[in-house]
């Protein structure tokens, strides 16, 4: 769990965590917005002061690419340094250095350098869901419609990895696969 203790960052004095509220609200466009609207001083301090070719950012999520180990550690410690200057820090457990070969976790996905798969996490919670949902419809708890787009939502977003073998596995495996196939 993230620490909850207050931050101070250079230049605060003692009631400064307290007088200014952390963060923003989360899991709606405004967020998305705010976050690359504040992070756009970021972006240029990523690839035009710091000339870092291989950088990706989604809303909070980037990942910075390189063969140097060395580099990377001192790119960390620039993004750190940058970012308490926006009052902002890395998150203590995800900024990690990582061989590409391990994969990658990156936007509800693990990524390698040759192909994509979806996180364990993400494909056990769609289960999970698929379940619920095969049993509700069944009972007539819920409709067609609401069965239908939450898959439609998960395919649409299982599309962009590898995941035929997965797909037929989850779906064969629940009671909707005749009326979703």
């Amino acid at each position: 769990m993230i620490s909850t203790d207050p931050q101070w960052y250079l230049g605060d004095d003692l009631l400064t965590p307290i007088e200014r509220r952390k963060g923003i609200p989360i899991g709606n466009l405004t967020s998305q917005f705010l976050a690359n609207l504040y992070l756009d001083d970021f972006d240029y301090y990523m690839t035009e002061t710091l000339k870092i070719d291989a950088y990706i950012r989604y809303v909070d999520d980037f990942v910075v690419l390189s063969d140097d180990k060395k580099e990377l550690h001192l790119i960390r410690e620039k993004i750190r340094d940058c970012l308490a200057s926006q009052r902002l820090r890395l998150h203590p457990r995800k900024a990690h250095i990582t061989p590409t070969s391990q994969g990658l976790d990156f936007l509800g996905y693990r990524v390698f350098p040759t192909f994509r798969r979806l996180r364990n996490d993400n494909r056990h919670r769609f289960a999970r869901r698929l379940r619920y949902l095969s049993h509700a419809y069944q009972q007539n708890k819920v409709t067609w419609k609401t069965v239908n787009s939450s898959i439609q939502s998960w395919i649409g977003h299982a599309k962009h990895a590898d995941t035929e073998g997965l797909c037929k596995k989850i779906f064969s495996a629940n009671m909707l696969v005749e009326e979703f196939t």
